[in-house]
């Protein structure tokens, strides 16, 4: 049996600021409201999985993992303050959880994800 674990722990920090246009009911160009904000994500993801060899023909693997992906955020140029639904954000980072376990031999029987 092998058993194997890794760690990632990433700090990351986003500063956006933002300002575009947009028109207006009669086609006339108008200035939309800035968006300006900042975010610091602590970042931390893993995996731990195992494969167990049960002869030269089979073997059982399983993992568990977590991901992280930072921002998390559009830049459409309605996501100013004013449009953010109250007690809400601004917007945080996207995470991810893995599941697989899986059996190998001359003809594959079981697999299984969760993600």
């Amino acid at each position: 049996m092998r058993l194997s674990n890794n760690l990632r722990l990433e700090k990351n920090t986003i500063a956006y600021n933002g300002s575009s246009y947009g028109l207006d009911a009669y086609w006339q160009s108008v200035e939309l409201p800035t968006v300006n904000f900042k975010t610091d994500d602590l970042m931390i993801g893993y995996r731990s999985s195992f494969i167990f060899k049960r002869n030269d023909f089979t073997r059982f693997t399983g993992s568990i993992a977590r991901g992280y992906k930072s921002g998390g955020f559009n830049q459409h140029p309605y996501l100013n303050e004013e449009a953010v639904p109250r007690g809400q954000g601004p917007f945080d980072g996207i995470r991810n959880w893995d599941e697989t376990s899986n059996s190998k031999g001359p003809v594959q029987i079981l697999q299984f994800s969760l993600v």
